[in-house]
């Protein structure tokens, strides 16, 4: 149900200006290798300021997808799949299965999260990031003894990617 949700109007709407930007960065990852752009010739080449890791997973929909609406928006749809999964498997862990239902439930039947999915920027990515910071943060230091090293170094690594997909996350 919340992929039909979210996939059902998927191309409903023109692309946003952001998305206009985030899509002439995409391109520019299989021309020099690396997100940016340069507005006129006389201008040197900019490099992205935001953003990094998003034009990365836009550029590998790029691979299935010619459709510029598609390319910036099938991953957000994947990311907020991704992220409802994880709440699931969150609210499971540390409450019930109860719990992972009715986060499940209003994860997947949300306006405003299906919204998020349907805008091709960071909004989806980064909303999976920090929660994956958070889980393995919490779980790291969870009890009694020292840290969790490996998860002390999953969530550094989830942190990161959070950065990456949004600076103003960090």
């Amino acid at each position: 149900l919340a992929l039909v949700l979210r996939l059902r109007d998927l191309t409903a709407e023109p692309i946003h200006h952001d998305e206009v930007t985030a899509y002439a960065f995409t391109e520019t990852v299989f021309e020099h290798g690396f997100p940016g752009g340069q507005v006129h010739p006389d201008i040197p080449f900019g490099y992205a300021a935001t953003n990094e890791l998003c034009y990365y997973f836009n550029a590998l929909a790029e691979l299935f997808f010619d459709d510029p609406l598609l390319v910036i928006r099938v991953p957000s749809v994947i990311w907020s799949m991704l992220t409802l999964a994880l709440v699931a498997f969150i609210g499971a862990k540390w409450f019930d299965g109860y719990v992972a239902l009715i986060t499940a439930v209003l994860f997947a039947l949300s306006p405003y999260l299906i919204g998020i999915a349907n805008f091709g920027r960071y909004l989806a990515e980064v909303q999976f990031f920090t929660l994956l910071t958070m889980y393995l943060t919490y779980e790291a230091v969870r009890g009694t003894g020292p840290p969790r090293i490996g998860l002390m170094w999953g969530a550094t690594m989830a942190f990161i990617a959070m950065y990456f997909s949004w600076e103003g996350a960090g």
